[in-house]
């Protein structure tokens, strides 16, 4: 408990103030607080609890020590400290920062806010491991303190090829701070080395260097930085830039966390979803089968109707299932040599029923094709997804062309309709997720905005491309081109 729930000192003198950074600090759940408003309760606090104390807050104007030796007296136990003052000067500030504080906190209205997350991330950093890179032992030295300072954990590295043996053995690297010239590898091809090795939501790399001839902090950005520091730079300046860069990290890993939740939940509830809406459109079967007493007109139109919503719900309810699984990155694809020329031609068969409810045919033009290594079921699914999206948005009596050509090296898939066309707004977000169009449908057909999200996530998988091209009042074609030869492996 107490490694989870670290204790934080509070020294200020005014009770209002000390009360509101307290309770704040209680409200994260993540910290346990111990107060004082002398410095001889801070003194006695320090003595009882030193060793388990986190850090602490210390206002350096007491009643009892005008001048800030509440902060000496915490630097000489060793007890990591955030000044919290009013009254901020150059000499001050410059005198504070002397003694190997943290940080400091100015009052303000949004002081205690500042505190609150301050502490948060002291928190959040224990056990972040960092690494610095550079061929000057005094240089990694200095560096090496500022982290520790921010409760980094840090592992030094004197060249790049010792740089990348390092990330090698550590897969939880955050933060690497590299310097430019060393011998053998330079600054900027390691961090082009690292940076093929983590991407951005990993690894935060800052580039520093002391040479002013060259635009480095340019060069070090393109070759994957995230930020660069020119030598010499301040203590406050360093901790600045290295907090703000993983303040993103932490962000961008938030979301990925919330976003994999989020497709985790709608996984589930599509799944149990599932199972009551089967046993409904299984007894609906029944009903219109006869299985029971006779129907009469007005009783079998109700049930068809009910039947229709049911089935729409079931394909709402898949799509969603979809979604979750190719948002998770777990789109497993069963691979196998596949006819898929008679698979466009047997999703074509069945499609035709629903689109004689709208009096429009599909044509199908194909040539001679070699096996494709696909997954049939999948690839079912992105032709389904293709031509009902056709047929819902096509006008009764129209025509719906379906194009399998050899060219080249891949297989191009084309399936062209009348409809209304789409707008190149429209286009830019056509195969995002939930993303919809000013059309409406012909037939009072469900969308949700799915089906193309889902199609490219298929072709993709499969080492394909898919696009639209389509003026307004023109009609639309959807292409899709697939590899002749790729194996994805599953």
């Amino acid at each position: 408990m107490a490694r989870d729930q670290p204790l934080v000192l509070v020294v200020e003198d005014s009770r209002m103030v000390l009360q509101e950074i307290s309770r704040r600090l209680l409200d994260t759940r993540e910290f346990r607080v111990v107060t004082a408003t002398t410095l001889a309760e801070a003194e006695q606090v320090m003595a009882e609890a030193g060793q388990d104390i986190f850090f602490s807050i210390l206002d350096v104007t007491l009643p009892d020590a005008p001048d800030g030796e509440v902060v000496d007296h915490a630097c000489a136990r060793g007890i990591p400290s955030i000044v919290f003052t009013a009254n901020l000067d150059e000499e001050l500030r410059t005198e504070i920062l002397s003694k190997n504080i943290i940080d400091y906190v100015v009052k303000d209205r949004t002081a205690v806010r500042q505190l609150v997350e301050q502490a948060l991330r002291l928190k959040r950093n224990r056990g972040v491991r960092t690494m610095v890179v550079d061929d000057s032992p005094s240089f990694r030295s200095f560096i090496r303190q500022l982290l520790e300072r921010q409760m980094f954990e840090v592992v030094e590295a004197s060249s790049g090829k010792e740089g990348m043996d390092v990330l090698a053995a550590h897969d939880d690297m955050q933060l690497a701070i590299v310097d430019y010239e060393m011998p053998g590898m330079s600054g900027l091809e390691l961090v082009r080395q690292l940076r093929a090795q983590r991407g951005r939501d990993r690894l935060a790399v800052i580039g520093v260097s002391a040479r002013v001839t060259e635009p480095l902090s340019a060069w070090f950005i393109k070759s994957g930085a995230n930020d660069f520091l020119h030598k010499p730079f301040t203590e406050e300046e360093f901790n600045c830039r290295v907090l703000q860069n993983m303040d993103m990290l932490h962000m961008v890993r938030e979301l990925k966390r919330h976003d994999e939740e989020k497709n985790r939940f709608l996984g589930v509830v599509a799944h149990d979803l599932r199972t009551p809406i089967n046993g409904m459109s299984g007894f609906l079967d029944m009903l219109l089968e006869g299985q029971s007493d006779p129907l009469s007109e007005d009783q079998r139109e109700i049930l068809e109707i009910v039947q229709t919503s049911t089935d729409n719900m079931l394909h709402m309810v898949n799509d969603l299932l979809d979604v979750s699984v190719i948002h998770s990155g777990r789109l497993d694809l069963r691979i196998a040599a596949t006819d898929f020329a008679a698979l466009v031609a047997e999703r074509v068969r069945i499609q035709n029923f629903a689109a004689s409810q709208k009096s429009i045919s599909i044509e199908m033009e194909s040539d001679a094709l070699p096996p494709l290594n696909i997954d049939a079921r999948r690839m079912a699914q992105m032709v389904d997804n293709l031509l009902s999206n056709a047929i819902k948005y096509s006008p009764h009596g129209s025509t719906t062309r379906v194009w399998v050509r050899r060219e080249d090296d891949v297989v191009h898939f084309v399936v062209v309709d009348e409809g209304p066309g789409i707008s190149v707004e429209d286009q830019t977000r056509l195969f995002q997720s939930f993303a919809r169009t000013g059309n409406q449908p012909t037939g009072d057909e469900l969308s949700v905005g799915l089906g193309l999200m889902i199609v490219r996530s298929i072709v993709q998988a499969h080492g394909g491309d898919v696009w639209v091209e389509s003026d307004v009042g023109n009609g639309a074609e959807f292409h899709v081109t697939l590899p002749l030869a790729a194996d994805t492996g599953g």
